[in-house]
């Protein structure tokens, strides 16, 4: 009850103002930046911010009028009443020929109009949510999304479904570069920050046409703040969310005539949590539902945009990024002593850190250059990232930390050395020339890519030194005492192997008289592993079937090529052995869509129905082999087909207080039950958002999943089990103390949820949600 008291003290002790505020979005509801606002016939004004806002203070007369004015809207003219101080303002387009449209660097343009559907969370989604994380807001914001968290080598890890299908077969792109660090198949999300985001673009449905392998679920794209419009601005920011994370976050951008510097620092820390019943005093590794880990990253952005002859814009971007996380795991030991007359005989047990801990390095390093005018654009963006795995050992000799009189947390008395395990690069060049021909939007492009996986032998410290995980001692080249190494390549011996493919796709979006769109594209790889794919896409918006709802169709053919470790996965040392296949099919995919949508001033209404073919999904299966012995092999599923629909509306109630609601529908059907694990066939949001003030605000977000199936694979049997369904509801209050600080304050998981699988013994870490319990949620942020 503390924290409500807490809450309503805040409520009221913010003072109101008497200040005019509005927003301002275009036609379909999107905040309009720098829209420039004047008081007529006076000298005062305003301009619009990334969230479409504005404020004009010192406003006397009760009456007045106000001019709108941005390039590419058509002018309009106001008039405020008293009882119109905080109001909603709607801006149209202005485009009297096609051939004036300007043609963006992004491979599909014009989301909000663009014939696949595409959902779109904004900044200001993010500023009013009380969330942490990429993977959070994305499963809160849209229904069919959800987390799945999986438990690998000792270490949690998290992944995403979208639709049905996990993050391996989702394309994440940050400012339009593939984000490739993974660890055991599934996505880093602690790489992805939520402090400097413009906006996530997520595309459902298949976009390998356009985006290449791995977009068979769909797209998300987190575009970054670029903070340009002023000379000195940033973004200061402290999060606390006990147990799941702590944040501190820094950015700092500079703009300078046509130069523009931003810099970016994240520190996340957490001491973690475990949901499962502590266990009885035993020596043995820790393990719990979230790690304990302290992880930092830093980016660098540098722009400089400059005008050559015939009117062509000339803009170059350099960024590099620096990403480390360290996990924390431990350990209890059972140390026995001979003294009866100590208090601690016959023995007892002491934790110490772990040895064998893991550590995650990304380095990322891009650069691109654009050349455009009013009807064409030429863009070259190359990238490279290396994410890179290490083991830490806080007690590399091995300090018998089990005898009696060692102290294994005393560093004074042991050696700390850590050890690159695997290296995962990725380099990437994508060429793409854009060109608006009457009513054809063209785009040519050219991709290159070169992946590689090395992986290495970490060595314990009194090894011999033959560059081999064991003895041979009788010399028959067969290794037969325990191994000297404390892990081994997966690939049995230290190497890499590589992956290059060769790229061409086009594409064209004709805008018809009636403005009515169809979007044609299609592409062509070549791989050194596999034989030419050729996928391809067709989508089409008509406008015209009714005056109040736009219509669209959507087919696409998509691919997913079998990754450098499920092709040449050999690791004898893991029980039981993983076994590559260097006979794997790519996954190919059907994806038809259908859809209805309405977008109005204060409603939007969508229906989204959809059916998903998948052929040869890759997966694992318990085989035997040859020797008679168990291994886990990868290999190709039978076909999946996912059905469903989404349904999706918003109203905005007053000038700045709204609701939405999110449905999805999505049924599996497989004859491999375990391309049908962990998918939810009901989920649901709903978000409410309310202006107390003009001070402050309260949000409130409701998620429900649906019972879903998981299947555990223990040899040649599959065991099957119900995660029950549940609600979380969490609240927020926000208070925006001035034009530069603002608080929120909140609780999370309100009705304290927590799945009661976890007190069973078996396979309890295997759970419907793995939300720690309420929990109180706390962020101050400072824009200067």
């Amino acid at each position: 009850m503390v924290m409500y008291y807490y809450l309503l003290i805040l409520f009221i002790s913010i003072s109101f103002s008497s200040s005019f505020r509005g927003k301002i979005v275009d036609e379909y509801g999107d905040a309009l930046h720098l829209v420039n606002v004047e008081v007529i016939a006076t000298e005062t004004g305003a301009s619009t911010d990334m969230d479409g806002y504005f404020v004009i203070k010192n406003i006397s007369e009760n009456y007045f009028s106000i001019k709108l004015s941005h390039i590419g809207y058509r002018d309009r003219i106001v008039t405020i009443t008293d009882s119109e101080y905080d109001i909603t303002i709607v801006m149209r387009e202005e485009i009297s020929n096609i051939n004036e449209i300007l043609i963006e660097d992004e491979r599909i343009s014009y989301v909000k109009d663009a014939p696949v559907m595409t959902r779109i969370i904004t900044s200001q989604d993010i500023k009013n949510s009380p969330y942490s994380s990429v993977k959070d807001i994305l499963e809160t914001a849209i229904p069919n999304i959800q987390n799945v968290s999986s438990n690998h080598a000792g270490i949690s890890n998290n992944n995403v479904k979208l639709q049905g299908l996990d993050n391996k077969y989702i394309l994440f792109l940050v400012d339009g570069a593939r984000v490739s660090g993974e660890f055991a198949g599934n996505l880093d999300f602690n790489m992805l920050n939520l402090s400097n985001i413009d906006k996530i673009e997520i595309i459902e449905g298949g976009m390998s046409s356009l985006y290449g392998s791995s977009a068979i679920g769909g797209v998300i794209n987190i575009k970054t703040n670029k903070r340009k419009n002023s000379l000195f601005n940033g973004t200061y920011s402290y999060l606390s969310e006990s147990p799941i994370i702590e944040i501190f976050s820094l950015n700092q951008g500079v703009c300078y005539n046509n130069f523009n510097y931003t810099i970016d620092f994240v520190q996340k820390k957490t001491k973690g949590y475990d949901l499962t019943p502590p266990l009885l005093d035993e020596a043995m590794r820790i393990n719990k539902t979230q790690e304990e880990y302290y992880s930092n990253s830093i980016k660098h952005t540098f722009g400089y945009n400059f005008k050559i002859a015939n009117n062509m814009d000339v803009a170059i971007n350099l960024k590099h990024k620096r990403y480390i996380n360290t996990i924390h795991q431990y350990e209890k030991h059972q140390v026995h002593t001979t003294d009866e007359n100590s208090p601690l005989y016959p023995f007892y047990y002491y934790e110490t850190k772990a040895n064998n801990s893991p550590m995650f390095k990304d380095y990322s390093y891009g650069a691109s250059i654009e050349l455009k005018n009013i009807q064409s654009s030429f863009k070259i963006d190359c990238n490279i990232e290396e994410y890179k795995k290490y083991s830490y050992f806080f007690n590399y000799e091995e300090l018998p930390c089990y005898q009696y009189g060692n102290d294994c947390n005393d560093t004074n008395n042991l050696v700390e050395r850590d050890f690159i395990n695997s290296n995962n690069t990725n380099k990437s060049l994508v060429a793409q020339y854009n060109h608006a021909y009457k009513k054809h939007r063209l785009s040519f492009g050219l991709e290159l890519n070169n992946d590689s996986y090395s992986s290495f032998n970490i060595y314990q410290y009194d090894h011999n030194n033959d560059n081999l995980c064991g003895i041979d001692t009788d010399g028959d080249g067969e290794l037969e005492v325990q191994l000297d190494c404390w892990s081994q390549s997966i690939f049995n011996e230290e190497g890499s192997r590589d992956y290059k493919k060769v790229s061409l796709f086009a594409g064209d979006q004709i805008v018809f008289k009636n403005n009515n769109k169809i979007n044609l594209s299609i592409r062509n790889t070549n791989s050194n592993n596999f034989k030419s794919e050729v996928v391809y896409a067709f989508s089409y918006i008509d406008k015209n079937l009714s005056n109040d709802y736009n219509f669209r169709f959507n087919y696409s053919k998509g691919f997913r090529t079998p990754s450098i470790k499920e092709l040449y996965y050999n690791f004898l040392t893991h029980q039981p052995n993983i076994i590559g296949n260097t006979e794997l099919e790519p996954t190919t995919n059907n994806y038809f869509s259908v859809s209805a949508n309405t977008i109005k001033a204060r409603n939007n209404l969508s229906l989204d129905i959809f059916y998903n073919k998948i052929y040869d999904m890759i997966g694992t299966k318990y085989l035997t082999n040859s020797a008679g012995s168990e291994i886990l092999q990868f290999i190709n599923y039978p076909s999946v087909t996912l059905k469903g629909f989404n349904c999706h509306y918003e109203r905005i109630l007053s000038s700045r207080d709204k609701v939405k609601f999110f449905y999805n529908y999505t049924n599996p059907e497989s004859s491999n039950q375990r391309a049908l694990d962990l998918i939810s066939k009901h989920s649901m949001r709903f978000y409410f958002n309310k202006f107390i003030s003009e001070k402050i605000q309260v949000a409130s977000n409701i998620k429900y999943s649906s019972s879903k199936n998981a299947y555990i694979e223990t040899g040649t049997e599959i065991k099957n089990f119900t995660l029950e369904e549940h609600v979380i509801i969490d609240l927020i209050g926000i208070f925006n103390i001035s034009d530069f600080i603002k608080f929120k304050l909140g609780c999370k998981n309100m009705l304290n949820y927590k799945d009661k699988r976890r007190f069973l013994g078996e396979y309890n870490d295997v759970l419907a949600t793995y939300d720690p319990g309420r929990r109180l949620f706390a962020e101050f942020i400072f824009n200067y």
